[in-house]
């Protein structure tokens, strides 16, 4: 329920998942509270929220005395262990219309039972929004160059900070960031410029690549355009392109964080993180996740370093994030260039790892952990000295209709160093030339021919029609409608290997190589002009 202020003596007395409010202010020897109770027994008291404000305002009044603060008030009562002081943002405090109390803040209780529905008769939700609604999903708009009024509430009115989203977003809220550069604001973990970072929220989904004009009552994420109106997430908060003063983790989400899978990351670049602290931030660049499992859809983690673990991103201690379509490329770190796993259970589907590079495992090094890779390439990736590919120790990591090709390792495992565990490639393809597996490799309908990629040498890992990867995958292994770059999967009858599907009309079928002793182009065989 929801009082503007409440006294009350008669027992027994329970009260639990409301907002008591008072924004009253008090005249000469007059006082307001937002709650007050007599000492009587039967006292039963918990999940609540008071806020009062104005002059002579105090939080309660409790046998015979004022209580100012909300300690105050639970030494005083025994109760309301897990009760706030926060300003719930009332529509409009002192209307007369229901609607006018609907909280704008969500402000979560504890479930009830046999109390299913809110004021107006929608479901509660576990755990219920203290008060008499049921707290309402909200759209909010970030756009770094918006003119008006700054609060979120549409794109002219967009948010120009991307922070300032995340501060005033609650579970079931969803974000849209136009295309630009965001950069950290808030410290965390530490004092100074570079503990700044982006921690995700519970149950909110934050979407970037757009325009910054769409209609979100028509119109459709699919059609984003990611390098159009690419949104960014930036580290470089210092000396442009010195990453000695850029952030140590652009997104952070540490121990007791506990960000699950309805945390949602989808069509951002993240980039410019560093995290080289010697004493805590030394893992994790690009994202930081300690048992947290975050959805991650449409991302490019490009450019971050880390001295120790996960250039990229950094995985630990039971995390296990879900990664469809992203982009992992040109990240650095001791072990884990592009992804460090320790003691955690992922999936990646439709992604690339390539031109990662770390001492070991330069695109992906697993300790204790098992990640599915279906549909992924993981291609360029070099390690100083194991595991150019990957590196697994006590790990079982598989990978189904995935392309593992032109890595390179110094010492030994140009493709997959294997320490121990068990590492599985269903219906992949893979180089198996003379040092390119260390370790005993499991396999079951894979191939070891040329995947014939159109031009990896700067990293475009798409297919030629004959490649011996079209149309050799399995189809029951990958649910998504569409590849990496959102063309159709599954374009004949078979899925094809790799994050590509190879697409007549767009996609070459072979290639052609052009000779002309007469041509006075590039040379470079491209054309006739250029034979």
């Amino acid at each position: 329920m929801l009082f503007r202020s409440f006294s009350m003596t008669a027992k027994p007395r329970t009260h639990k998942n409301n907002i008591f409010y008072n924004s009253r202010s008090g005249g000469t020897g007059t006082k307001n509270y937002a709650i007050g109770l007599s000492t009587d027994a039967g006292l039963s008291i918990d999940y609540n929220d008071y806020y009062v404000s104005g002059t002579n305002s105090f939080l309660g009044f409790f046998d015979g005395s004022d209580k100012t603060t909300l300690a105050d008030w639970q030494a005083s009562t025994g109760g309301d262990a897990n009760s706030f002081n926060a300003n719930p943002v009332l529509s409009n405090p002192g209307g007369t219309d229901p609607d006018d109390y609907k909280p704008e803040v969500l402000l979560e209780g504890n479930s009830i039972s046999g109390i299913t529905t809110d004021f107006e008769g929608k479901t509660r939700q576990s755990p219920p929004t203290m008060g008499a609604f049921e707290y309402g999903p909200k759209m909010i708009f970030v756009k770094y160059n918006a003119s008006g009024s700054n609060n979120g509430t549409s794109w002219t009115d967009a948010f120009t900070s991307f922070q300032s989203a995340l501060d005033n977003a609650y579970r079931g809220d969803k974000i849209w960031v136009a295309a630009g550069t965001y950069k950290p604001e808030t410290e965390v973990g530490g004092s100074g410029d570079r503990y700044k970072t982006f921690q995700m929220v519970e149950g909110v989904e934050i979407y970037g690549g757009f325009h910054g004009d769409e209609d979100p009552t028509t119109f459709d994420k699919d059609d984003r355009d990611f390098e159009t109106d690419e949104s960014i997430l930036s580290g470089d908060i210092g000396t442009a392109d010195d990453n000695s003063d850029n952030c140590y983790d652009v997104c952070y989400h540490p121990n007791g964080f506990n960000i699950t899978s309805s945390a949602v990351l989808d069509g951002f670049t993240i980039t410019g993180g560093n995290a080289d602290d010697d004493a805590t931030h030394y893992n994790g660049g690009g994202m930081y996740n300690h048992s947290s499992s975050p959805t991650l859809s449409n991302c490019k983690i490009s450019y971050n370093s880390a001295s120790y673990y996960g250039g990229g991103i950094f995985n630990n201690s039971s995390s296990s994030p879900t990664l469809t379509n992203c982009i992992i490329s040109n990240n650095f770190a001791l072990s884990g260039g592009g992804m460090y796993n320790n003691e955690s259970s992922l999936e990646l589907t439709n992604c690339i790892l390539s031109n990662n590079s770390a001492y070991m495992g330069g695109g992906m090094f697993n300790i204790e952990s098992s990640p599915e890779l279906i549909n992924c390439t993981i291609s360029n990736n070099f390690a100083y000295t194991a595991g150019g590919g990957m590196f697994n120790n006590a790990s079982s990591p598989t990978l189904k209709n995935s392309i593992l090709w032109g890595n390179s390792a110094s010492t030994s495992g140009n493709q997959i160093y294997i320490s121990s565990g068990t590492t599985t490639l269903y219906y992949s393809c893979y180089s198996n030339e003379s040092g390119d597996i260390d370790g005993t490799l499991t396999t079951s309908n894979s191939i070891t021919s040329y995947p014939k990629f159109i031009d990896p040498d700067n990293y475009d890992f798409t297919l030629y029609g004959i490649s011996p990867c079209v149309n050799t995958g399995n189809n029951s292994y990958n649910s998504e409608d569409y590849d990496v770059r959102g063309e159709n999967r599954i374009q004949n009858t078979t899925i094809d290997m790799g994050c590509y599907e190879w697409t007549e009309g767009t996609d070459p079928l072979k290639k052609y190589i052009f000779v002309n002793d007469n041509a006075s182009g590039n040379s470079d065989g491209t054309s006739w002009t250029d034979a």
